[in-house]
């Protein structure tokens, strides 16, 4: 895409990487219980991993589950697909209002881009490194950095607004508050800790 020689052995490594992973997680989802007891039977000894690695690849075994059922399977890529379809035309009606002969595939570089971005670790709502994505897109693409900065505030705050509406929406519904969430968390994390404990 961007007439970069260095780009194509990049992308191919990626896809046969992913595909590896995928064939991989495959596996380890028709063989969850062996894996699982497997894994239990391992005698870590330490707190690190007993309280805060194990408990996350539990919940990874159980969002697995769906590879094991094809239906699931193709009814989540399905859904994917369509939120991924709406983001990539959303992205290229916005950026084609900065620049007008952009073509559609720029939406599906920004969107890509962005979504590699924010899965960095970051400050709530990946307030900066959302901004930095999209101007990181931007300058790979040849439009300026002033109007990369625009075009990802405002897209940035947009989303800010609509998920905000949405979530205290479901709160008021559910007569739900913030504390009352927190609190919720913070006791399934003690649970799951416990249940840890008395396994070991």
């Amino acid at each position: 895409m961007v007439e970069a020689a260095w780009i194509k052995p990049v992308a191919f490594t990626a896809f046969f990487v992913v595909i590896a992973g995928l064939v991989f997680l495959f596996l380890i989802s028709v063989n969850r219980e062996k894996f699982q007891s497997w894994l239990q039977g391992k005698n870590f000894h330490s707190g690190f991993i007993n309280n805060r690695i194990l408990p996350q690849v539990n919940k990874v075994m159980d969002g697995l589950s769906a590879l094991v059922h094809p239906g699931q399977f193709f009814l989540s890529l399905f859904w994917i697909g369509i939120n991924w379809g709406i983001w990539v035309v959303m992205y290229y009606v916005s950026v084609a209002q900065i620049v007008p002969d952009a073509p559609l595939w720029w939406g599906g570089f920004i969107g890509s881009v962005l979504a590699l971005g924010v899965a960095i670790p970051a400050a709530p709502a990946s307030v900066g490194v959302y901004e930095a994505a999209v101007m990181g897109a931007f300058a790979v693409l040849g439009v300026s950095g002033s109007s990369g900065l625009a075009y990802a505030i405002v897209l940035h705050l947009v989303q800010i607004v609509v998920t905000t509406t949405f979530g205290l929406w479901g709160m008021i519904r559910d007569g739900r508050s913030l504390s009352s969430l927190l609190a919720s968390v913070l006791e399934k994390q003690r649970n799951d800790t416990n249940t840890i404990d008395e396994e070991h």
